[in-house]
């Protein structure tokens, strides 16, 4: 009852309203939490008057639905055109500067791929990619197989697993943990483990959140510690570090972990989470 008031009192109280890769929610959804907003706030202006501001990209993430069902895009909901009065299209190319690479995103992204464009990306299957024993991260569609491919890639490795078990201060709210955290509960390592770092440590020196590296070692004493060595040349111990997350009920948990997660693979959508 307690976490339903103050869910209550946050519908009420909210003013703007913000809905990141908004191209997921399907058209019923996004019909029922604009009802529920006027329900709520008694009012019957579009999300009973909160702001909404929605960004996402209706090219890269279809909606989740289940197994059978129509698959209808939120702008499709008989709510969207009395919610959303503005739209702003973002069309310059940022994180990208080689204009043949952005070419060929801005085609593939609308589904054209031309015989030319498969000549040039088949070229680069020759390319190396690997640098003082760190690997290019391979992008998957599926979380499933981003866990097979880094657990065969650990088992294949010699030598000795270490595993380091997250400090959770409130272990029922685990599940609330392992979806928010970037870290997971338990992490298995082992000299030679591609690894991704997961929080920004040192701006200045470049070991910011995405950056990848390799395990060259263990620290010994009573805390042990992986060594790892990044792509830009700096070697040091990684401890771990404190996540705090907030609660439905307004509260907060915390998770203590290392800041790192095994990344011979990566789901396309974590990496684009990552900085």
């Amino acid at each position: 009852m307690a976490s339903s008031r103050v869910r209550l009192q946050q519908w009420k109280n909210c003013q703007h309203l913000i809905i990141d890769e908004i191209s997921m929610i399907d058209s019923e959804l996004f019909d029922k939490i604009e009802a529920v907003a006027r329900a709520v706030r008694k009012s019957e202006s579009p999300f009973g008057g909160i702001q909404l501001i929605v960004c996402g990209d209706f090219l890269q993430l279809p909606p989740v639905i289940k197994q059978g069902e129509n698959k209808k895009f939120c702008f499709q909901a008989e709510s969207w055109s009395t919610c959303i009065h503005k739209t702003i299209e973002l069309i310059e190319v940022k994180r990208q500067s080689d204009p043949l690479f952005i070419n060929i995103l801005n085609n593939i992204r609308v589904g054209r791929c031309s015989d030319d464009i498969v000549e040039k990306l088949n070229k680069t299957k020759e390319n190396k990619i690997d640098s003082c024993g760190i690997l290019a991260t391979r992008l998957c569609t599926h979380k499933d197989n981003v866990e097979q491919i880094n657990k065969v890639q650990l088992q294949s490795l010699p030598g000795k697993s270490m595993l380091f078990q997250a400090i959770d201060s409130d272990h029922n709210f685990t599940k609330t943990l392992d979806s928010c955290c970037p870290v997971k509960a338990r992490l298995e390592l082992k000299v030679g483990a591609q690894v991704l770092l997961t929080k920004n440590l040192d701006v200045g020196q470049g070991l910011v959140n995405g950056a990848r590296g390799v395990v060259k070692n263990f620290s010994s004493g009573n805390t042990v510690v992986p060594i790892v060595k990044f792509s830009n040349g700096i070697e040091r111990p990684v401890k771990a570090e404190k996540w705090v997350i907030r609660t439905g009920t307004g509260g907060q948990v915390t998770r203590t972990q290392l800041p790192l997660q095994l990344a011979w693979a990566i789901s396309i959508h974590k990496s684009q989470v990552v900085k």
